[in-house]
Parts: structure tokens; sequence; C-alpha cells
């Protein structure tokens, strides 16, 4: 179980650029879709938003990483 979790550690440490503004662009672009395909009051608006928030987290996350904050 420790060597899976290490895995996934490293994995998001060698590809924590992916975690930013992409996710807030691809959830705003979900967000978009599913407004103009009418789905706006189901419970599928969670992903978006929670995309957006994991985003927003890992932009400022490295920018403390690399010392812009």
């Amino acid at each position: 179980m420790m060597n899976v979790l290490q895995t996934i550690k490293s994995f998001f440490k060698s590809h924590q650029q992916l975690f930013g503004l992409p996710l807030v662009c691809s959830g705003v672009i979900l967000l978009v879709v599913f407004y103009i395909l009418g789905l706006s009051n189901h419970n599928l608006l969670f992903l978006p938003t929670l995309l957006i928030l994991l985003g927003v987290y890992g932009y400022v996350r490295l920018g403390k990483q690399q010392d812009q904050y």
C-alpha cells in the first residue's frame, strides 16, 4: 500500500504544472457546455466547480513553491 502512495505522490510532484490553469480552463469549458446543453439543474455542476477549485489550489500551491507569493 505504501508503494502505491509513493507512486501517486511522485506522479503529482512530477506533473504539478497540470493542476493549475489547465484544470481551471477545463472546468470553465465544462460549465459553459453544461449550461448550453441545459444541464444547469443537475448534480453534474459539481464536477466543473470541483475542477475549478482544484485548479486554483494547484496554481497557488505551485506559485508558493516557486516563491512567487
